[in-house]
């Protein structure tokens, strides 16, 4: 069956939130290897899906879900989407911004806030295909496996394996870990920075992007202490307030890990928002604010599939 039979068979429906993530915008030749080439978009890609949303949808901004959440009797209309990015790559300037405001489309940009001020802060995951794209002749050993990195398959092979290993490991322990792979390739470049720097960011907040939060230093927050998860989640807010100005009071949980504990934490930190990386629809009159559903975008995402997963089929029936 057709997406456009299905857009007819299945009919559009006040207050349901769509919800659009994107991390990295960069041609096909940039895609990182391995998993982290699944969350990459191309301009290209791009340009088409926001050239969608913008023809056969409403897009809205964060701010305006927040108010039409707080107001009374107030109404979300159908075919509501909210475009989000996630960490604040230097692409989102160089070629989502563009794209989007060509087309009127607002978008939210979630910022880890301790890397804009820093030369050479490189997310962890950015660090480890420096580590196994370097050098072709090195090799690997973690414990008893010996990683060669002479290919890109295995290379693909090495960063998945090592990603799974490193996204397990409790926030403390892997600064040690990084260090103890980058040691076993000589020679690797100097480290950059992985996102945009404060001042380009007050310039896209000046030109109509919206800011929130994405902790401080993008740890797996279900990890860490309690001292520690109120610094990253409370300090991330106070620190994107004090070099912008003014942000949203919305939240995005560092790849998606979220508990209990997690998600109490951002609501005692005052945010109205919080969004986890779960796949869905919302809907606005029975959602849980800090657990807002997404529909990651990735570069296996086509117009149709996004239009599919739109549809409001599997929500429930609310009056």
């Amino acid at each position: 069956m057709g997406v456009d039979l299905l857009e007819r068979l299945v009919p559009a429906r006040d207050n349901v939130l769509a919800v659009l993530t994107y991390h990295r915008i960069a041609e096909r030749s940039e895609v990182p290897a391995g998993p982290a080439g699944l969350i990459s978009t191309t301009p290209e890609e791009l340009e088409q899906q926001v050239a969608l949303v913008a023809r056969r949808y409403r897009p809205i901004g964060i701010d305006d879900l927040i108010r039409i959440m707080q107001a009374p009797g107030a109404r979300l209309p159908p075919r509501s989407v909210l475009i989000t990015f996630d960490d604040a790559y230097p692409d989102f300037a160089e070629h989502a911004w563009p794209i989007l405001d060509r087309h009127r489309v607002p978008a939210t940009l979630f910022v880890p806030t301790s890397y804009p001020g820093s030369a050479d802060a490189m997310f962890w995951w950015d660090r480890l295909h420096r580590v196994v794209t370097h050098d072709p002749d090195a090799h690997l050993i973690l414990g008893t496996a010996r990683l060669p990195l002479a290919s890109r398959p295995e290379q693909d092979r090495a960063y998945g394996y090592l990603h799974g290993y490193l996204s397990n490991l409790a926030p403390s322990a892997m600064e040690p870990a990084l260090l103890s792979l980058e040691s076993q390739v000589p020679s690797l470049p100097p480290k950059k920075r992985s996102t945009l720097t404060w001042d380009e960011l007050r310039r896209l907040a000046a030109a109509g992007v919206t800011l929130a939060p994405h902790s401080r230093t993008h740890p797996r927050l279900d990890l860490l202490d309690p001292a520690d998860l109120a610094a990253e989640v409370a300090g991330s807010l106070d620190e994107l307030r004090s070099q912008v100005g003014s942000c949203s009071p919305a939240f995005a949980y560092p790849g998606g890990y979220v508990s209990p504990t997690v998600a109490g934490a951002v609501r005692d930190a005052g945010y109205a928002l919080a969004f986890t990386t779960a796949r869905g629809l919302n809907d606005v009159r029975s959602m849980d604010p800090s657990m807002v559903r997404r529909l990651n975008v990735g570069s296996r995402s086509s117009p149709a599939l996004i239009r599919a997963q739109m549809l409001p089929i599997r929500m429930p029936r609310l009056p």
